[in-house]
């Protein structure tokens, strides 16, 4: 952007990964002086990280805490404390994050090999796309979203131990057909969100259409990953 509208993924960092923001700010912020304003921006940061997730996602608010504190457990040590080491750790944080997004680039590539082998062996053919995607804390699960003609299973993979590997759940999502598609981007909040969603689907209720995205949609309720379209004039 501005240039070019297109989106490209990597499926292999989660979108708020706890370990990248320790790596990256803990040495940042055990390497700076301390005063009221460095405490002052920690707490209006994370005011507004908590209310974001809150309204999101409230499951991972205990995630952002711990974060929190492991932060502020940083800014409380002197940095008189680490002698010589004060200036070094914020490269040494950002090697460490450069590792570890290495690991999960590698561990990314193992979990697709993973992903299409077990959906071969439970026997789902024709899979047209497929995401695997990272979860929060553990390297080792991933979230398996994939699109079969007409509609889309998804389930869990687990990387270690290595006889778990994909486990499918037993519903599926079933894709609706490009001419409904078609017509619901005609409100400019579901066409909006079909230009950001990868495997969108639509549920049908009394008060209007809801439209997913199974990534991280796959029941229909209120929060992240889901739009509601305007009920047409004239359908009942």
């Amino acid at each position: 952007m501005p240039f070019d509208a297109s989106w490209s993924y990597g499926d292999s960092v989660f979108i708020m990964d706890p370990w990248l923001w320790v790596l990256l700010a803990a040495p940042w912020l055990l390497s700076r002086r301390r005063g009221g304003g460095l405490l002052l921006g920690w707490t209006v940061f994370f005011a507004l990280i908590g209310w974001v997730v809150g309204a999101r996602s409230p499951s991972f608010l205990p995630v952002v805490a711990a974060v929190a504190l492991l932060l502020l457990a940083a800014w409380a040590i002197p940095p008189e404390r680490l002698g010589r080491w004060r200036e070094r750790l914020p490269v040494l944080g950002l090697l460490a994050a450069m590792l570890w997004i290495g690991t999960l680039l590698g561990l990314h590539r193992v979990a697709v090999a993973r992903a299409r082998a077990g959906l071969a062996a439970a026997g789902v053919a024709g899979v047209d796309r497929l995401m695997v995607g990272p979860t929060a804390l553990d390297p080792g699960r991933w979230e398996v979203v994939a699109a079969l003609p007409g509609e889309y299973r998804w389930g869990r993979l687990s990387l270690w131990p290595a006889d778990r590997g994909l486990s499918l759940a037993p519903e599926n999502l079933v894709r609706p057909p490009a001419a409904r598609l078609a017509e619901l981007s005609a409100d400019d909040r579901v066409r909006d969100f079909l230009v950001w969603a990868r495997f969108p689907w639509v549920w049908e209720e009394p008060g209007g259409p809801v439209v997913l995205d199974a990534r991280y949609a796959r029941t229909v309720r209120p929060g992240f990953g889901a739009t509601r379209g305007r009920r047409p004039s004239g359908r009942p």
